[in-house]
C-alpha cells in the first residue's frame, strides 16, 4: 500500500500534530508500506527532498502556510496518482489534499485536531479580520468531500457533527510510547512551573504571563520554564518582554526544542506544567505529563477532560486569577487525584490501518 500525507507541518517542527504525523508515518514502513510526505519547508536549510526513517519527504517552499494551499496542488496531484489513500490534517493542507484526491480518485481521509468556530473571536494576539478570515476558511474546510473525517477526541467528534459535518466521523486518539516515559516524577525540593507546546493563540498565555509574573512576584525565588519554539515572534517577544518590565527576566527560563531526554529532565525537576487553553482536541502535553505523574494545573474543557488525569488543579474560573489560585494550590502541593486514562500509540496506528483498509476496498 502506497500512503501519501499531505501537511502543513511535518519534523522537524514541534507540535502535538507534528508528532502524531511522523510517528504515524515511520511505524508504517516496517510493515511493508510505501510512504510519501508532502509537506511545507518551513526552514530554509531543511532539504526539498530527504528520506527519514523509511519516508520520502518532499518541501515546497512558500511564503507561509496559507500560499502552501495553493502552490502544493501540482505535487500533491502528482504525487496522489500513485498512491493508494491519501491523509491529511486541518487546516491548510486540507484543499490541496482534497483537490488531488478528488482529480486522481483517490480515497482521501483528514484527522481534525480542533473545530473552534465562534471560538476564534475570543482569542487574543491577532486582529478581528484575521479572525474572520480564519473561521470562514475553517468552515470551507468542514464543506470539503473527504472520505472519512477522523476526530482525535469524542469532543473533536461532537464538534465536527455540530458544525455539520455530514460525512462518516471516526474518532482515533492520539497516542504515545509508554516505553518512553519508565520514569516517576517526584516532587522536587525546589518550586518551578512550566509551559510546555506552541506559542499558540489559543493556549491561554495571555492568562498564564500575567499570572506568573505576580505569582513569582510574591515568592521571588520560584522559576517559569517556557519550554517552546521562539516563533510566533510576536507573542515570544510579548512573553519576554512582560517579564522584562516586571524585573523578574531572570527568573524566566527559556528550552527550545530540547531533546526527548533533556525535557523528561525539565519536566521532572519541575513541579507542576500549566496548560490554560481555551481548547484542546487532544493535547499531547497532557498525555505525556500524566504518563511521567508530572502534576497537572488547567482546566476540564474541550478534551482535557478526557485526557487529563493523576495530580490535578483544577484552574477555575479560565483567566488570570483562576491560574494565580491554581499556582498557589500548587504550591502548598494541594493537588486532587483524577483517573489516569492511557492512550497507547500502537492503538491508534492500528486503528489508522484498519481504516485506510475500509477506505480502500469501499472506494
Amino acid at each position: 500500500m502506497k500512503v501519501l500525507f499531505v501537511l502543513e507541518n511535518y519534523y522537524p517542527n514541534i507540535g502535538g500534530v507534528e508528532k502524531l504525523f511522523k510517528t504515524l508515518a515511520e511505524s508504517l514502513p516496517p510493515k511493508g508500506y510505501s510512504v510519501s510526505v508532502l509537506t511545507r519547508k518551513s526552514e530554509k536549510d531543511l532539504p526539498e527532498h530527504e528520506v527519514i526513517n523509511g519516508v520520502n519527504i518532499y518541501r515546497i517552499k512558500t511564503f507561509n502556510r496559507l500560499f502552501f494551499s495553493l502552490f502544493s496542488i501540482p505535487k500533491a496531484l502528482k504525487l496522489a496518482k500513485e498512491a493508494d489513500i491519501i491523509h491529511t490534517s486541518s487546516y491548510s493542507a486540507a484543499l490541496p489534499a482534497r483537490i488531488a484526491a478528488k482529480l486522481s480518485g483517490t480515497p482521501s481521509l483528514i484527522t481534525f485536531h480542533e473545530v473552534w468556530d465562534k471560538l476564534w473571536y475570543k482569542l487574543p494576539f491577532t486582529s478581528y479580520l484575521l479572525k474572520r478570515a480564519y473561521r470562514i476558511y475553517e468552515r470551507s474546510i468542514l464543506k470539503l468531500k473527504f472520505s472519512e473525517f477522523v476526530a482525535v477526541s469524542e469532543s473533536t467528534a461532537s464538534a465536527l457533527k455540530k458544525a455539520g459535518v455530514k460525512q462518516s466521523i471516526s474518532t482515533i486518539y492520539n497516542g504515545i510510547n509508554y516505553d518512553d516515559y519508565r520514569k516517576e516524577w517526584k516532587k522536587p525540593e525546589e518550586f518551578s512551573f512550566c509551559y510546555l507546546g506552541r506559542l499558540g493563540i489559543s493556549k491561554g498565555l495571555e492568562m498564564l504571563v500575567p499570572a506568573a509574573i505576580n505569582f513569582i512576584k510574591l515568592h521571588p525565588e520560584v522559576k517559569f520554564k517556557l519550554i517552546s519554539p521562539s516563533h510566533p515572534i510576536s507573542i515570544y517577544n510579548y512573553i519576554v518582554n512582560e517579564f522584562d518590565k516586571a524585573g523578574l527576566s531572570n527568573n524566566l527560563i527559556h528550552y527550545e526544542s530540547p531533546r526527548p531526554e533533556k525535557l523528561q529532565e525539565i519536566l521532572f525537576s519541575s513541579s507542576c506544567i500549566v496548560i490554560p487553553s481555551q481548547s484542546e482536541g487532544f493535547c499531547f502535553v497532557a498525555a505525556e505529563a500524566v504518563a511521567l505523574g508530572v502534576p497537572i494545573l488547567s482546566n476540564l474543557n474541550t478534551a482535557l477532560k478526557e485526557v487529563v488525569g493523576g495530580k490535578h488543579i483544577l484552574i477555575e474560573p479560565l483567566n488570570t486569577d483562576g491560574v494565580i489560585n491554581a499556582l498557589n494550590k500548587a504550591y502548598e502541593s494541594n493537588f486532587q487525584e483524577i483517573m489516569v486514562k492511557e492512550y497507547h500509540l500502537e492503538t491508534s496506528v492500528d486503528s489508522y490501518l484498519k481504516l485506510y483498509d475500509r477506505l480502500i476496498l469501499s472506494s
